[in-house]
C-alpha cells in the first residue's frame, strides 16, 4: 500500500475506535440515567433510557439486566425473561440475571425452570440466603419437601431468620 492509503486506513481505524468508545460511554450514561429513573418509579422513562443505551451498545449487559428488572417490576415477566436470557448469553457469570430470571419464571408458574435458574445462581453464589429461600418456595410448589427443608436450612445457615421459623413448622 502507498503511504497515503495507509494514512487514510489508520485514520479510519482511529475514528471507528473513538466512535465505539464514545457509544459505549454514552450507553453507560444512559444506563445510569435509567437506574435513577427506576429508583424514582419512572418506569417508562427508565425503559426508554435502557432502550437508547442498547441501541448504542446492544451488548450492554447492565442495560439488559436493568431493563429486565424494570419489566419484572411491571409484572411483564416474558419481557423480563427475554432480557435476562440475553444478559446471561453475554455474561454467563451474571448471578443477578439468573436469580431474577428464576423469580420471573416462578411468577409464571414455571417452577421447574425457576428451580434450574436458582441452582445456577447458587452455583455462582453459594451463600445467597434469599436464593435458597426462593428456591425452597419453588421446590415446595412442585412437592419436593426434602429439597425444601435442605434449602431452608441453607438459608437459615446464612442468616435468614424467616427460614429458621419455617423449618420449625415444616421440617420436623
Amino acid at each position: 500500500m502507498k503511504l497515503k492509503e495507509l494514512t487514510v486506513l489508520a485514520l479510519l481505524t482511529f475514528a471507528t475506535s473513538a466512535l465505539f468508545a464514545q457509544s459505549t460511554a454514552d450507553s453507560d450514561d444512559l444506563t445510569k440515567s435509567g437506574n435513577k429513573k427506576d429508583s424514582l418509579k419512572n418506569f417508562q422513562g427508565a425503559i426508554d433510557d435502557f432502550n437508547a443505551a442498547l441501541k448504542l451498545d446492544p451488548e450492554n449487559v447492565n442495560a439488559l439486566y436493568y431493563r429486565g428488572y424494570v419489566y419484572y417490576e411491571l409484572k411483564k415477566y416474558p419481557e423480563a425473561i427475554k432480557d435476562f436470557d440475553k444478559a446471561i448469553t453475554l455474561d454467563s457469570l451474571d448471578v443477578e440475571s439468573f436469580f431474577n430470571r428464576a423469580n420471573a419464571k416462578f411468577e409464571l408458574k414455571d417452577y421447574k425452570g425457576a428451580i434450574a435458574d436458582y441452582k445456577s445462581a447458587l452455583t455462582l453464589d453459594p451463600k445467597d440466603r434469599e436464593c435458597y429461600y426462593n428456591k425452597a418456595i419453588a421446590e415446595y410448589s412442585v412437592g419436593n419437601l426434602e429439597d425444601v427443608c435442605h434449602d431452608l436450612e441453607q438459608a437459615a445457615k446464612f442468616g435468614d431468620t424467616m427460614a429458621a421459623e419455617v423449618i420449625k413448622q415444616l421440617c420436623k
